[in-house]
């Protein structure tokens, strides 16, 4: 562990970049902002504390790539962040946590607040021992994700999404080659799911086909005319029908679908 001056305000950009044998950080009491990267790719680190004068710190990025992080604590006395559950939250003016930042690896399931109307991007992303996250949610909060939110959380089997999203991340889902399912409440005016698959509610859109489902082939809806950057990633099925309907396929819709022998292509689009 890095002995840090009492004197020391700020932690630049990239400080501790990629330290690989640093384990625990603690950021004392005097300390007031932290930099991007500060220590990212430090892939040791188990323990992370932050003292009641951190002011700015952007988690998402200075301890991205920390994969080996299981504990995050922050002084009660913090204004602007506190920590439940090894997850790092921002706090508004009145002390409500409405941002999450950053989930340390920890295990099992995560329940995010029904206060947090902010996901940050790259908050589970390289979480390995995240199996499950809920939202707390009712219908009416609208919950924002920042991009490649569940980027390779290589555990996570299930997801309930908030009744109140509005909009899905770019690459929200990627590499996520744990995922079985994807929900949505039933009150949502945006999203539903079809068994484990997320579409928007009139089904024109298929956001995600998660990788884990093992079907021997898939139909998409008469209804679909967009499928989504991503949305077959991983798809371990043989074959795909896609409907007359279909306008557009997203960047990388397919990759890495090595048990796809056929596409039935009923569409216009040149596929080829």
């Amino acid at each position: 562990e890095p002995t840090i001056n009492a004197k020391t305000k700020v932690i630049a950009n990239y400080a501790f970049n990629s330290c690989t044998s640093l384990t625990a950080v603690d950021l004392v009491s005097g300390i007031t902002s932290v930099g991007n990267y500060a220590f990212y790719y430090c892939t040791s680190l188990k323990t992370f504390k932050m003292s009641e004068t951190v002011e700015t710190i952007t988690p998402s990025s200075a301890l991205n790539y920390c994969n080996a992080l299981e504990t995050i604590t922050v002084d009660s006395a913090n204004t602007k962040f506190a920590a439940v559950n090894n997850v790092i939250y921002g706090k508004d003016a009145n002390g409500v946590v409405t941002t999450l930042h950053l989930a340390a690896n920890l295990a099992g399931e995560v329940e995010v607040p029904k206060t947090v109307t902010s996901i940050a991007a790259n908050a589970f992303s390289n979480k390995t021992g995240v199996t499950k996250v809920t939202f707390l949610h009712d219908g009416t909060v609208n919950v924002t994700f920042g991009a490649n939110t569940f980027l390779n959380a290589k555990s996570i089997q299930e997801i309930t999404l908030p009744a109140g999203t509005k909009e899905i991340a770019n690459s929200m889902f990627s590499g996520c080659t744990a995922l079985e399912s994807i929900y949505v409440p039933k009150d949502s005016q945006y999203f539903r799911s079809v068994g484990g698959v997320l579409y928007d509610l009139a089904k024109t859109i298929i956001y995600c086909f998660p990788q884990a489902k093992d079907p021997t082939g898939f139909k998409l809806p008469d209804t679909l005319i967009t499928i989504e950057a991503y949305a077959f990633e991983g798809f371990k099925g043989a074959e795909v029908i896609l409907p007359e309907s279909l306008e557009k396929i997203g960047d990388n819709a397919f990759r890495g679908c090595y048990k796809l022998v056929e596409v039935i292509n009923l569409s216009e689009l040149n596929i080829e």
